[in-house]
């Protein structure tokens, strides 16, 4: 699957001053870093694809998700939600998710004085992470800030020796993969090395 993020446009975001714990909405930055059509793809690959409507699976609100892991809405599926997507749309929605994964992400990394101290590995497993995870990458970005390289590698190794959900820690190691080793995974790959490690 070749999909091109070449001309997809940052929004502006707000910058948040952590000082003063408020944002300055005078203020706004364009964020300058984003993922390549590899980096996409390889985020594609740990979301289960469906054409069709789901609000049950390994997540436990069991939210109504379509496409690549897009959340239409949380909680169960609703009369007069879409029943089905192309595969088009299904690339669309994962385009726009990423675009908002990159912006959380970049407005992070400039908060926390961060800019400039990543590689293309590196920031693949941080998109990654705040795409599936959330908020968890809150915990590197503050151990980098912190400890510097070495202690963001240790909180990317406890993040998937932490997890106890199988799928999810596929996902954590290839994240700690990423970063640590410049390594891409497939979830196949991934799975077989932490079953080969013992940790599965």
């Amino acid at each position: 699957m070749k999909i091109d993020f070449s001309k997809m446009l940052h929004s502006s975001t707000i910058t948040f001053d952590p000082i003063k714990n408020q944002f300055d909405y005078n203020k706004t930055f364009q964020p300058t870093m984003k993922l390549n059509a590899d980096g996409a793809i390889a985020i594609a690959q740990y979301e289960s694809l469906s054409l069709t409507v789901y609000d049950k699976d390994s997540n436990t609100g069991q939210n109504t998700t379509i496409g690549f892991g897009h959340l239409l809405h949380y909680g169960a599926i609703k009369v007069g939600d879409i029943q089905s997507i192309t595969m088009d749309q299904a690339v669309s929605y994962l385009a726009k998710d990423i675009v908002v994964a990159q912006n959380t992400l970049n407005q992070k990394i400039e908060n926390s004085g961060l800019t400039g101290q990543f590689n293309r590995s590196q920031y693949l497993a941080l998109v990654d992470m705040t795409f599936n995870g959330g908020n968890v990458v809150d915990n590197i970005l503050s151990a980098m800030k912190s400890g510097g390289v070495k202690s963001a590698n240790s909180a990317f190794t406890n993040s998937y020796l932490n997890e106890t959900n199988g799928g999810l820690k596929d996902r954590r190691y290839f994240e700690a993969q990423a970063f640590i080793n410049g390594r891409s995974l497939t979830p196949e790959q991934a799975n077989a090395e932490l079953v080969s490690l013992g940790l599965k």
